[in-house]
């Protein structure tokens, strides 16, 4: 409280102490009234308890009849009642300002406060909301460049690989992984890799230690069908993983993203992304993958198995970081944030026990827009103690109309398609 309340405080417990003393027949010491009265806090309104005495026999000490001040008594009470009136007023008036310094609830029913505090904590969350702007993700706050899963924007230069590799906290691919590669491998390193259109990771490394033990592992990609056909840009993962599967002799499962587009395109329905899906899946398997080492799926068709394993991601992404990650907001629709568990579930074999033996670790290529859900997945793994997945990503194939942006089956204009005869 500030100094005038401290004072107007002091003022109300001299003038009640000199009131009982004038008041008690045959006077009354200090120490028969150790602690006199003290103000009761319970609510806005001030009310007084007596404090007794210990009930021990305490020596008597001149008490303040002695000084003639019995006289005073009446006074007393009145200056008193008028004293405590003002501060009990001040009081309820601090106590209806926003910033609510000492007042408390004791008095209060329990209902009455337990339906306050609901009501203050919605409010200032509400305000919270209205004045707080999400936090961006790292992408965003890179000047001139807006990289998301779903919108790729640069300025003249284009896109600066550089500088999302230092705000993604990947790591840039080097020409010993490279040579690596092909020692494990005994191939020549696919002409994306040579060329640098792959060209950050996550764990690389290690998986290549692994795989130099013995240990197997399994590719997963996908594809968010959005269009009739895949376009050039499409390609770049699926002829790089196409490799993979052949150079280290591994199994592929490949994820159509049905539900993905359902949600996060308002104009197609269900049954669209699921005939788009059927249509997409016949440019990938004429990419010529292995038949036998190869499982290729739509969400809808195959949410049974996932579900028990994006049961336990989505109860390890909160709110916050599902947030934060991408930029969701009280107006998008609930099956966004839910969504990253679904497209993080094939990470891990426990999605496939009739295709893969659990525990197997995972690869995964992709273009570097796709990043933000696999940090997030890996950051869950670690929290499951399951093995991370790997990640190496790829740069973007420009949009027609320049580099400042990628090509997108979102924009037809922007790509050449899989079905273009002219």
């Amino acid at each position: 409280m500030n100094r005038q309340m401290r004072m107007t405080h002091l003022s109300v417990l001299i003038l009640q102490c000199l009131a009982a003393v004038s008041l008690c027949p045959g006077g009354c010491s200090f120490a028969a009234w150790p602690g006199a009265t003290v103000l009761a806090k319970g609510s806005s309104r001030t009310s007084l308890r007596h404090v007794p005495s210990s009930g021990q026999k305490l020596k008597q000490r001149r008490n303040l009849s002695d000084f003639g001040l019995d006289r005073l008594g009446f006074f007393a009470v009145a200056l008193s009642s008028v004293a405590l009136s003002r501060w009990s007023t001040h009081a309820t008036k601090q106590s209806q300002m926003p910033h609510r310094r000492f007042q408390s609830h004791s008095a209060i029913p329990a209902q009455k406060v337990r339906g306050g505090i609901s009501r203050v904590v919605r409010r200032a969350t509400e305000s919270q909301e209205r004045e707080t702007p999400t936090e961006e993700t790292p992408e965003r706050k890179e000047s001139g460049q807006v990289v998301t899963p779903w919108e790729v924007e640069a300025g003249e230069d284009g896109v600066d690989y550089n500088k999302l590799i230092e705000s993604f906290g990947c790591e840039a691919i080097t020409p010993e992984q490279i040579s690596r590669i092909e020692r494990l491998t005994g191939k020549r390193p696919h002409r994306f890799l040579r060329r640098g259109l792959f060209f950050s990771h996550r764990d690389l490394d290690d998986l290549l230690d692994a795989y130099e033990k013995g240990e197997p592992f399994y590719i997963y990609t996908g594809r968010g069908p959005s269009s009739e056909a895949l376009h050039l840009g499409h390609l770049v993962p699926f002829l790089f993983t196409k490799w993979l599967q052949e150079a280290f002799d591994v199994p592929l499962v490949i994820e159509l993203t049905d539900d993905e587009k359902f949600l996060f395109k308002n104009d197609f329905t269900i049954e669209e992304v699921r005939r788009l899906a059927w249509e997409n899946a016949k440019d990938i398997v004429a990419c010529g993958f292995d038949p036998a080492k190869t499982f290729i799926f739509r969400d809808t068709d195959y949410i049974r198995e996932l579900y028990p394993v994006a049961l336990q991601i989505q109860r390890r992404i909160t709110l916050g970081t599902a947030q934060n990650t991408f930029g969701f907001t009280r107006s998008d629709n609930i099956g966004k944030c839910a969504f990253a568990a679904i497209q993080s579930s094939p990470s891990f074999a426990l999605a496939f026990p009739d295709f893969l033996k659990p525990g197997t670790r995972c690869f995964i290529p992709q273009a570097i827009d796709q990043d933000p859900y696999f940090r997030v997945c890996r950051g869950v793994a670690e929290k499951l103690k399951w093995p991370k997945p790997a990640l190496i990503h790829s740069k973007f194939l420009p949009a027609l109309q320049g580099h400042q942006t990628k090509m997108s089956a979102s924009v037809a204009s922007k790509g050449l398609y899989m079905t273009d005869t002219e």
